[in-house]
């Protein structure tokens, strides 16, 4: 929070989007996570792994940092170019669930798709921001999914309303 320095050890997600993903998620996991940062820790207690990929490099050593003062070994923490961000090596449906956050949305969203497993999740944040970006993840997602669920509200860090979206994949 930013009056105070501190910033709760959640998601910057919707606080009904953490509920739901908090309930969803399982211990056997595999989660795919575009944009890192205090949810990586978050989902890293959650899940079996996690890959996480990360564009910034001052933010990817901050992430680096806390995961190593945390303990937690079941992260693998990518630093990729601006250019390369939504690239992923192993897209072959092997993953539970996808966080769809940071550059590149619609090129994420597409390479989501093809990671995760028929009947995985996709959660795409801030899917109700008006630019060619996230409406190409929306779509996207849309057409690839049989199941949407859509969360507005509040959010940690910031006094605003986010609104994200999770798909589960046909």
């Amino acid at each position: 929070f930013k009056l105070t320095g501190h910033r709760p050890p959640l998601p910057w997600l919707g606080f009904r989007g953490i509920r739901r993903l908090d309930a969803l998620i399982q211990p056997s996991w595999r989660i795919l996570e575009f944009g890192s940062g205090t949810s990586t820790v978050w989902f890293s207690k959650r899940a079996r792994q996690i890959v996480s990929i990360e564009h910034d490099r001052q933010w990817f050593e901050q992430v680096s940092q806390r995961l190593a003062r945390s303990g937690l070994h079941n992260v693998d923490l990518r630093l990729h170019s601006p250019d390369d961000y939504a690239s992923l090596e192993e897209a072959d449906g092997s993953f539970d669930l996808a966080i769809v956050d940071g550059l590149s949305r619609a090129r994420a969203a597409r390479v989501a798709v093809g990671a995760v497993h028929s009947g995985g999740w996709v959660y795409l944040d801030n899917c109700d921001v008006q630019d060619a970006d996230h409406e190409g993840a929306r779509d996207t997602l849309l057409q690839a999914g049989d199941h949407v669920e859509y969360f507005t509200d509040f959010y940690p860090t910031y006094i605003g309303v986010n609104q994200g979206m999770i798909v589960r994949l046909k």
